[in-house]
């Protein structure tokens, strides 16, 4: 999944290069305090998000995410997507809100059939409950299960950050997801799918 392709398609607001340390602004869309924007914007490390994929990948073989090639939060509002090199915030494409509605609305009986989805899971917050489909065994429900819950939490953590130290008006966290080479892993808080990268991508590129 192209970091580069991705960012000169969007509508883009911010970006961090970590190898030259070059940030860039579009301040007519972001009304915020710049530095602490920074600050807080760094604080999202994918080095986190590729120790949970490569042990997902150590225990199955199955909907490789790993190597990591792309990780994002979105809202309703913004996207803000990374790679090792580079973090950028965008504005949400159409196709990322038309996904995420149909997620969150079909049933996981139906959302299973889709020929771009591999598995698909509901899971409770409160009670620990979950519902899956897919060819997932005990231990990768398990492992799923716990993934799930910890990147949902983070991600929430996130944002309200985001939201909190910089100005941005973030408004509300929609989910997250995690780019491999041929899956990923994609939450909207308490649902989740492993789906085909191909088909992401071009949901990030809002074309498809």
């Amino acid at each position: 999944m192209d970091f580069w392709k991705i960012y000169r398609n969007s509508q883009k607001l911010f970006l961090y290069e970590r190898s030259t340390g070059k940030v860039s602004f579009n301040m007519q869309l972001i009304p915020a305090d710049s530095y602490r924007f920074i600050n807080s914007i760094l604080k999202v490390n994918i080095d986190l998000m590729e120790i949970i994929a490569e042990g997902w990948q150590k225990i199955s073989s199955k909907f490789s995410i790993y190597p990591v090639h792309l990780a994002g939060i979105w809202s309703n509002k913004y996207l803000m997507f990374e790679n090792r090199e580079n973090i950028a915030v965008a504005q949400t494409p159409e196709k990322l809100e038309i996904l995420h509605r149909q997620i969150r609305s079909m049933p996981i009986t139906e959302l299973i059939l889709l020929d771009y989805v591999e598995a698909a899971g509901v899971i409770s917050m409160e009670t620990g409950e979950y519902d899956i489909k897919g060819d997932l065994n005990e231990e990768e429900i398990r492992l799923i299960n716990s993934i799930v819950h910890a990147f949902d939490d983070l991600s929430v953590l996130i944002t309200d950050m985001l939201l909190y130290t910089s100005g941005l008006a973030w408004d509300r966290n929609e989910g997250w997801f995690l780019a491999g080479d041929g899956h990923v892993l994609i939450s909207v808080l308490g649902k989740w799918c492993f789906m085909d990268a191909g088909k992401f991508e071009d949901v990030l590129l809002d074309r498809g």
